[in-house]
């Protein structure tokens, strides 16, 4: 590693509220592929990084989203759950819980090095929700604990639309 990508590395800051989020584009368990300016122009987005599927943690996050989800979709908002796991573990972990929403295979971590939520040593993605408004600014972020239920993220949604 270069001196330039060390510096880089060491420079570089999780995206915080009032930032721009970064921009991406995934493919889902069932081959879909979400750009975040595509999604946007529909309306918010609630991008749920979590650690580990079918973990005691992440169950119970993804089990909430998958309870709140009409109410998520009431602000027209998209919901996006990411985390390093492969492709089989995560279509096998949607189809247990039921999800409604994408679920994203970021193995290679594009997405959790974008949102700077990558576990140091290990390719574990951090629990943290990031919530974008349509003009792609992060309005509001929950991490550890708090991000295991959705109800900042539903209270970050109603709050725009008022």
């Amino acid at each position: 590693m270069t001196t330039h990508m060390i510096l880089s590395v060491l420079l570089a800051a999780a995206p915080k509220v009032g930032d721009k989020a970064p921009d991406f584009t995934v493919t889902d368990t069932e081959g879909k592929t979400y750009a975040l300016k595509t999604l946007l122009a529909e309306g918010p987005v609630v991008l749920a990084f979590f650690p580990k599927a079918q973990t005691s943690g992440c169950t119970r996050e993804l089990t909430g989203y998958t309870a709140q989800y009409q109410e998520l979709r009431k602000y027209k908002a998209t919901l996006i759950a990411v985390s390093m796991d492969d492709l089989a573990v995560q279509r096998e972990f949607k189809a247990i819980l039921s999800a409604p929403f994408p679920m994203i295979p970021d193995h290679e971590g594009k997405v959790v090095e974008a949102y700077d939520v990558k576990m140091p040593m290990v390719p574990v993605a951090k629990r943290r929700t990031f919530v974008i408004d349509r003009l792609g600014t992060i309005v509001h972020i929950d991490e550890g604990g708090d991000a295991i239920e959705p109800k900042g993220a539903i209270t970050a949604l109603h709050d725009l639309s008022s």
